[in-house]
């Protein structure tokens, strides 16, 4: 992956693009100077034209393209893991079959309309160094496993032998092979390992001094913290007391160790340079080398160490004299064999980087869209359908134990409608609670509620308008809608209802004509408040939909819902919801009139009402039901359509009974 940043220049200075009005086909010459300045013809590139241009000039073999901002690629990476607006992830157990299954998806998503690009991220191609150890060569020359590690990872890896301080900052020391004992696989295979001294010369090079280190090491370097239960202590602090004074501690030193009283002794590969001089100043003992034909060593000591560490006459004197080596070769000479004797050394493929997420491998495929002509969740709706025709047909197969998951922001998305499917509903609840506390009357409480659909008219216009698709910033503004478009409806409904109250008090409600006079005495009161409270919201609410800055995306999706639904609301405020309170007061009316003269008619008018209502419930039911619970086969259209059935024949049973009622209470 290479990420390249491109720096934009202001959007002042981009070029314009000329873009066809709704007048620029009929308009005649001398009428389009005066449209263009609110309605302009050339228009500086978008965001979305601009990648959009550079994505079909940008085009490379093997390469594929992914437009975003790079602060937005780093929370996408945070949350979903992927870079793109749309990504799949491909579970399972073996990557061969990720690979499989990854490659079949690139392949099935390229050609979906919309798609800018799509790339699964390989899970082979990288080169990796295996060294396998011969279990049967191990055991001839008496090695472990561990003995070749601890070559491969002191030569080759490198071993921390110390730490250097520099002021506040503390760096570890790393010794391995130089580059070229370790370049290509025929220097690894030379790579000797130590198989210890040659048969029966082991005890003739273990000296006095040597012993006391041995028992030396069994325990810590204070004496004061052996154990008293130690078989011979006090024999074991005389040797160590000698060894000290015989060796000082300049044997490790000399010999390259580092690290007392757990030395680390370094693999040394050198031709004598000279001179018999240690490493410390002024000491006549000689470092210890290894023959002149061996080339390569470990960093484990050779037997012997204490008779090549220390001067023989030195130690003859404290320890007294060792015995002649005896046994195959009086040489004494450590012995080797080269790594590529007892270990395979090959150059193997390999995943460049396994990912692993849920216990399972896992592999991803990265599909970027152009969202100017797609929004993700149609996208990918038609993507999943896509997907299931394959696997339907037999195109792609999943292995058992695999399965797959669509991320990106696409996640983000279904996220965001699960919570909306909580928080638009108790939303609702809470009006509709508010509402009730207010009125004590459920139906004025549902001829308020009859804003919130009217003013979502005007919303969906004015998205479609400005070809906005549903989003979190979308849904946020009609949130904040429906509480605009109650309000609203609530300072109506409160003036008609007390103009109503006042005239009844008073004897001067009688018939259709009455009630008409009282709602037009509470609608003309509140006409000027009315448009005052609707002007100032949208007088701060419109600036928002030409806004250039940081956030302006976002915020012209919250204020595009809320302009749309305030204009359509207001209208539906001034002039439906009058009509519709004053035939609910005539029913009202008409049933009260009833009561006495005709309880039966009353009542079967009431069952009438009783069943419209019924078939309302039902149908608002359902809908609700299908958001939350997938409904099997075609339930949610039948179930809709006998809602429909019920609410219209109740209907028409109350448009035969009210005749008759209407008569008895308004002879004519």
């Amino acid at each position: 992956m290479v990420e390249t940043t491109v720096q934009l220049r202001p959007t002042n200075e981009w070029r314009k693009r000329h873009h066809d009005r709704w007048y620029s086909g009929w308009a005649p010459r001398w009428l389009k100077p005066a449209l263009r300045p609110v309605w302009p013809e050339d228009q500086p590139l978008t965001w979305d034209e601009l990648t959009t241009e550079m994505n079909g000039k940008m085009q490379f073999p093997g390469w594929t393209n992914a437009w975003t901002m790079p602060i937005k690629t780093r929370v996408d990476m945070l949350t979903t893991g992927v870079r793109t607006p749309i990504g799949i992830k491909v579970f399972g157990t073996d990557l061969s079959d990720i690979e499989r299954v990854g490659v079949a998806l690139e392949h099935l998503m390229a050609p979906i309309p919309g798609t800018r690009s799509v790339l699964y991220e390989r899970n082979l191609g990288g080169l990796y160094l295996d060294i396998i150890p011969k279990p049967d060569e191990l055991a001839r020359h008496g090695l472990r496993f561990a003995d070749v590690e601890r070559v491969i990872e002191s030569a080759i890896g490198g071993a921390p032998i110390g730490t250097t301080i520099e002021g506040r900052n503390r760096f570890s020391i790393s010794v391995r092979y130089p580059q070229d004992l370790r370049s290509d696989i025929e220097s690894l295979r030379r790579v000797l390992i130590p198989t210890g001294p040659p048969i029966g010369t082991e005890g003739a090079l273990e000296t006095a001094p040597s012993r006391a280190l041995k028992n030396a090491l069994r325990f810590s370097a204070d004496p004061a913290t052996w154990p008293d239960s130690v078989a011979g202590r006090a024999d074991k602090l005389a040797e160590w007391r000698v060894f000290q004074q015989a060796a000082g501690g300049s044997a490790f030193a000399s010999a390259g160790a580092v690290g007392w009283p757990r030395p680390i002794f370094l693999a040394q590969a050198m031709n004598d340079m000279g001179g018999a001089a240690g490493p410390r100043g002024g000491s006549s003992i000689a470092r210890p080398r290894l023959p002149a034909d061996v080339r390569s060593a470990s960093d484990m000591p050779p037997s012997g160490l204490m008779d090549r560490a220390m001067p023989r006459s030195d130690a003859q004197g404290a320890m007294g004299s060792a015995p002649p080596a005896t046994g195959g070769g009086a040489s004494g000479r450590q012995s080797f064999v080269p790594l590529g004797q007892v270990a395979d050394i090959k150059v193997v493929g390999g995943p460049p980087m396994v990912r692993d997420e849920a216990g399972l491998l896992v592999g991803y495929v990265y599909v970027d869209i152009d969202e100017t002509k797609r929004d993700i969740g149609g996208y990918v709706h038609d993507a999943k359908r896509v997907v299931a025709d394959a696997m339907a047909g037999g195109t792609l197969s999943l292995p058992a134990g695999s399965y797959l998951k669509w991320t990106g922001q696409y996640e983000e998305l279904a996220r965001m409608q699960d919570r909306m499917k909580l928080v638009v509903p108790v939303t609702l609840l809470l009006i509709v609670l508010l509402l009730y506390l207010q009125f004590r009357n459920v139906v004025e409480v549902l001829i308020i509620l009859l804003s919130i659909p009217f003013a979502l008219v005007g919303s969906v216009w004015l998205m479609w308008l400005l070809d906005y698709r549903l989003s979190t910033a979308v849904w946020v503004g009609i949130i904040a809608l429906v509480g605009l478009a109650a309000q609203t409806g609530i300072v109506m409904i409160v003036y008609i209802d007390q103009a109503f109250k006042r005239r009844k008090a008073a004897g001067m409600i009688d018939n259709l004509d009455d009630i008409i006079a009282a709602h037009m005495e509470g609608t003309v009161q509140r006409v000027r408040p009315k448009l005052m409270t609707v002007s100032t919201m949208l007088i701060g609410l419109v600036p928002l939909l030409w806004a250039t800055t940081s956030g302006a995306d976002v915020m012209k999706r919250i204020a595009a819902p809320m302009v749309g639904g305030l204009v359509t609301s207001a209208f539906l405020t001034l002039e439906i919801i009058p009509v519709v309170v004053t035939y609910w007061r005539l029913e009202q009316l008409l049933w009260e009139r009833l009561a006495p003269s005709s309880p039966e008619l009353r009542r079967q008018l009431e069952l009438d009402a009783m069943v419209i209502a019924l078939g309302a419930a039902l149908a608002a039911a359902l809908a609700v039901a299908s958001i939350y619970v997938s409904l099997p086969g075609r339930t949610l259209l039948f179930g809709e359509l006998l809602a429909g059935v019920v609410f219209l024949g109740g209907f028409a049973l109350y448009l035969v009974h009210r005749p008759a009622a209407r008569q008895l209470v308004w002879p004519r």
